[in-house]
């Protein structure tokens, strides 16, 4: 009966990503949100691509080797701000150029590399999945979730949550 409450402390301590370096992933597209081409320039867009340097991933703790160990466009810096039950506020900083992502808030509006954040609402994992999928990004006091296109390789935009719109989960892959 010992290990049901060690199952229990271990399931609970992984509910939310640690802060930490990581590739987030579209659950969709398979693509990974990318500072547009690297441009240190606010108001750059944010979009997915496809992850520029990785060779594998493993399971069940998404695991990355890298060809050249060289995307840093892709690696994003989080920061735990506070936590609310299984969901957690977080910012979300460019490893390179150092730009941290912003939203101005309303639906339709585009994410955007600037020198300030906006906080995100990285949610509870999608029922009946592993703790480090499928999560979703919202706005915190919207209806509003990051969402990326159906092809990807587009800026990410808020849209209307949707539960069960695979555009709008996101997977924490470690990058570090």
């Amino acid at each position: 009966m010992l290990f049901i409450p060690l199952l229990l402390t271990a399931l609970l301590a992984d509910a939310l990503p640690p802060p930490g370096r990581y590739f987030v992933k579209n659950v969709l597209t398979g693509q990974v949100i990318d500072d547009s081409g690297a441009f240190a320039s606010p108001g750059n867009p944010v979009c997915t691509e496809h992850v520029a340097a990785m060779a594998t991933f493993t399971h069940p703790r998404q695991i990355i080797t890298f060809a050249n160990g060289n995307a840093p466009n892709q690696m994003w810096d989080i920061t735990l701000l506070a936590t609310l039950g299984e969901s957690g506020f977080y910012t979300f900083s460019c490893f390179f150029p150092p730009l941290q992502i912003y939203t101005a808030g309303a639906a339709g509006s585009g994410l955007t590399g600037e020198p300030f954040p906006s906080v995100f609402n990285v949610t509870a994992p999608v029922a009946g999945l592993p703790t480090y999928t499928r999560r979703r990004l919202t706005v915190p006091l919207t209806p509003l979730a990051v969402t990326s296109t159906v092809s990807g390789d587009q800026q990410l935009s808020l849209q209307p949550l949707n539960l069960a719109n695979p555009a709008q989960q996101w997977e924490f892959m470690s990058a570090s």
